[in-house]
């Protein structure tokens, strides 16, 4: 249990651990765990050379609830919240292969509300209000409609812009867009834009 910690540290209560099994199961244990250790070692070692400076703890004494899992498995950790958590499976994916191959993999999934509690306060406390509310005139018009959003976006960086790709009728859009409080709107037909401003003045 008191294999965890600061890396370089894990490692060297691991030896001592083992050096003070004596010398013929000490021995056999070495033997035995040398190679796993050394693919860890080389994993930290690539970990803290593409991420300097970056935290990385070990835990050795970690037990994954979940069997499938084959190699090293990890969770990514801010505060008290484990953000993300995933590990090495090269045997789950025959279980659903129809003639049972399986392929080497890798996955990890995201704690949402974890990642919310961690993120509170640089989230934006109320929702914001478009200041443009792009409506292409056709269907074929979408493509043109999203990419005079991004346009814009690029543009104000600090602009919350909608693209409206449900068909509605112009009255309808420019009722709810004020309802909203949406100053602007810009309706794309081929690649003509028309800015209509629904603020008066």
């Amino acid at each position: 249990m008191e294999l965890r910690g600061e890396p370089s540290a894990v490692f060297e209560r691991l030896a001592a651990w083992v050096a003070d099994l004596g010398d013929d199961l000490g021995d056999n244990l070495a033997a035995q765990i040398a190679p796993e250790r050394e693919r860890l070692e080389f994993l930290v070692q690539l970990w803290q050379s593409v991420g300097p400076g970056s935290r990385l703890y070990l835990d050795l004494s970690t037990i994954e609830t979940f069997d499938y899992y084959t190699g090293i498995v990890f969770q990514a950790v801010s505060g008290n919240y484990v953000v993300g958590r995933g590990g090495r499976y090269d045997r789950l994916l025959g279980l659903y292969h129809p003639q049972g191959k399986s392929y080497p993999g890798i996955g990890f999934c995201l704690h949402l509300e974890e990642l919310q509690k961690v993120l509170q306060d640089l989230l934006p406390q109320q929702t914001l209000v478009p200041r443009w509310v792009i409506v292409p005139t056709t269907p074929a018009d979408i493509p043109q409609a999203f990419a005079r959003a991004a346009a814009i976006r690029q543009e104000r960086l600090d602009t919350v812009v909608e693209v409206y790709v449900a068909p509605h009728p112009p009255d309808e859009v420019r009722q709810r867009a004020r309802g909203r409080g949406i100053p602007r709107l810009v309706w794309v037909t081929g690649d003509t834009f028309r800015v209509e401003s629904l603020v008066d003045g």
